[in-house]
Parts: C-alpha cells; sequence; structure tokens
C-alpha cells in the first residue's frame, strides 16, 4: 500500500509472517525521464521478499482489464463493447490500484452506485481467480452483485392500451412515416418479435396466406446476425398484425419496416422516432394506472419499446397458452418466458378468481334439490 506523506509516499506491504503490513520506507513517487516511479518499486520489491515464491499478484486494476479483454472475450460482440464500457467507468477511480487491493467497502460503494458496472467487474475478478497466476485475494463484489429483476414486475399493456399506442403514433408522426411506424409497433405488439428482429425482417418472410412470419435474423450494429438465440423459428402472424403491415402506404421493395429515409431501423432509429410516442402515451395515461409495479422499482422509469413483447407473452397467457407456446412464439425459453415476459392480468385473474368462488361446489345443488324431493 502506497500512502502520501508530505511531498512523499510511504509504502507498506503485507507481510505474512507477522500476518500485518510493516512499514517499508519513504520514497518519491515519480522521478525524472530516467528515474523510475521509485515507490511502486520498493512496493514490489518488499513483494518479492514477503511472498520469495511469488504468490501474490501486484498488476493494477487496468493491467488486468486490458487483458481480460483481449485474451477472455465473450461469445457476443455486443457483451464485449458493453463490459469494455463499464470497465471504463471503473478504470477512472480505480485503474491505476492494484488489483488484490480494492476494499470490501469500495466495492459495496460502486454495487450501490452502479450495480451494471459491478456486475462486469465482478465477472472481470471471477476471471482473474480463474486465470491469472498469482491472484489469490479473492473478489470483492461477491455477495454484493445481484441479477437484476428487469421488467418482471412490470404491468402488461392492454389491448386497448395498444390500440391507442397506433393512434398517437400517427399524431406524433404524421401520415406517410407514422403509419409505418405504428405497423412496426403492432406487430411488434402481436407476434412479439425484438425490434431487432424487425429491423431485419424483409417482405419473403411473410407468408399472408398461411399467417406466418419467418424469423431469421436480426439487425445489430455489427451487421444482419443469426437471432438472439441462435435459432431460426417461424411463428404465428394474427390478423391484426398482417392487417398492421397491409395499412402502410410506403412500402419498401426489400425490408419490412424503413425510416423515412428508406433506411432499415437500427437501435439508435428506433429509440429516436419511439420516444416522442411514448411521452405522448405518458401524457395521456395516469402512470399509476398503467405501471403501478414499474413506479416502486424505478419512479423515474418510462415505457420501453420491449414491452411490447411483454404484452404478447402475457395476452397469450391469459388467452390460455402455455410457457411453452409462448416461447415458441417469442423465442425464448420456457423458464425464460414464465419469469420475465408472463405478467397477469390483475383486474381479469380477480375476475376469474371470483367467478370461481361463487359456482356452486360440485354435487351440491343436486343435492339440495334431492332433500326438498325435487330430483
Amino acid at each position: 500500500m502506497i500512502r502520501r506523506r508530505g511531498k512523499k509516499f510511504e509504502v507498506w506491504v503485507y507481510n505474512p509472517a507477522v500476518g500485518r503490513k510493516v512499514y517499508v520506507g519513504v520514497f518519491a513517487k515519480r522521478g525524472t525521464s530516467t528515474e523510475p516511479n521509485t515507490a511502486r518499486y520498493e512496493e514490489i520489491e518488499a513483494e518479492k521478499r514477503f511472498h520469495p515464491h511469488g504468490r501474490v499478484y501486484t498488476g493494477t486494476v487496468a493491467g488486468w482489464a486490458k487483458r481480460w479483454l483481449e485474451d477472455h472475450p465473450r461469445p457476443e460482440a455486443t457483451t464485449n463493447r458493453h463490459n469494455a464500457s463499464n470497465l471504463k467507468l471503473f478504470l477512472a477511480e480505480f485503474g491505476d490500484r492494484r488489483l488484490d487491493r480494492i476494499t470490501k467497502a469500495e466495492a459495496k460503494r460502486v454495487a450501490e452506485r452502479r450495480p451494471h458496472v459491478a456486475r462486469t467487474v465482478s465477472a472481470m475478478y471471477n476471471d482473474a481467480i480463474r486465470y491469472l497466476e498469482g491472484y489469490e485475494a479473492g473478489n470483492p463484489f461477491t455477495r454484493l452483485v445481484t441479477e437484476g429483476k428487469g421488467r418482471q414486475d412490470i404491468t402488461p399493456l392492454s389491448e386497448t392500451e395498444v390500440r391507442r399506442l397506433g393512434e398517437i403514433t400517427i399524431e406524433a408522426h404524421g401520415l406517410l412515416f407514422g403509419a409505418t411506424f405504428r405497423a412496426m409497433i403492432l406487430f411488434a405488439a402481436w407476434t412479439g418479435c425484438r425490434p431487432g428482429e424487425l429491423a431485419g425482417m424483409g417482405w419473403e418472410d411473410l407468408d399472408f396466406d398461411a399467417g406466418t412470419v419467418r424469423v431469421e435474423r436480426q439487425r445489430r450494429q455489427d451487421g444482419l446476425k443469426l437471432p438472439k438465440t441462435k435459432k431460426r423459428r417461424e411463428i404465428v402472424m394474427p390478423g391484426a398484425a398482417a392487417d398492421a403491415v397491409h395499412s402502410m402506404p410506403i412500402r419498401h421493395m426489400e425490408w419490412l419496416f424503413t425510416t423515412p429515409t428508406g433506411r432499415p431501423f437500427c437501435k439508435g432509429s428506433w429509440g429516436y422516432y419511439w420516444r416522442p410516442v411514448r411521452d405522448a402515451f405518458e401524457r395521456e395515461m395516469p402512470r399509476d394506472h398503467w405501471l403501478p409495479c414499474r413506479l416502486e422499482i424505478d419512479p423515474g422509469d418510462h415505457l420501453d419499446m420491449y414491452e411490447l413483447r411483454h404484452f404478447c407473452g402475457s395476452l397469450l397467457a391469459d388467452r390460455g397458452c402455455s410457457a411453452r407456446d409462448i416461447a415458441e412464439q417469442l423465442g425464448n425459453s420456457e423458464q425464460v418466458c414464465t419469469r420475465i415476459y408472463i405478467h397477469p392480468y390483475r383486474d381479469r385473474v380477480r375476475a376469474r378468481v371470483r367467478a370461481a368462488f361463487e359456482q356452486p361446489e360440485p354435487g351440491l345443488e343436486r343435492a339440495e334439490m334431492g332433500r326438498r324431493g325435487l330430483a
């Protein structure tokens, strides 16, 4: 450990022989262009003396982070970009620190302020334990990082609210492009497709006679790729989705949905055109009506375009489809659909439960009629 002492720096190093940190000396932090960082040099030399077998990793957080991104990338390029972005925030504060010198209190502070950053850093520490020779300090983020609940607790949109979203889209973007974006919103709601899948969908993927859609690709920042689960699927295209597509006044020769300039949608563009529709919808609909559970989690949250996918899963479940049926439509596992995409319409649940309680007990009505001599 290096601590400031006036214009110089004192060095303390853990000595396993005595079970505590010991004082090494006071040294200059930075020398001239020909002199080394003397405080850091003396710290490393003291570590070598106290740990002659090289059991302690003396590299910095920034050094291992660079190696981790290069030598242990994740399968998805988008995940690697996400990890690199999160690490930048962490390295800005802790990059020059020793990897094994991040305290539990500091890790807790990061996890409380930026849980998404803490999840990435925790994964980096776990790989350090697995692959980094000489690193034995453990993961300071253990038991501090919890899996995010995401949108598990949202209240799903109703059919009326989805139709109103379509009407607001025309009002927000005009008749020509508004009709195209309205079709995209309704198609997403009634088929459950991801926005990236809609952006990569062409006219040849739609079979209006059979009422089906082939989901074979998604559009990402690095081009057209397989859908998220790496599996192509054929799903049902209900009449409401087909009608929405037929209502578009302008159609691209190849792609199903395009921007006003005729280009396929991407993550930035569909978000750009979604925000005015979302804002108008939120001004019109009382927030405590359409997102009561969400507001308990994050009062500043907004309606996300992905909730059209949640609407599809919840509606299918409400109409009697099993989790396996919904998984086939949405392109997820049954477990993910049950945990993430299926939400109860609480008013309908209460109505069904009330109706069940009001039904007579089986055999009770016949017994009562027999008692009265009527059966």
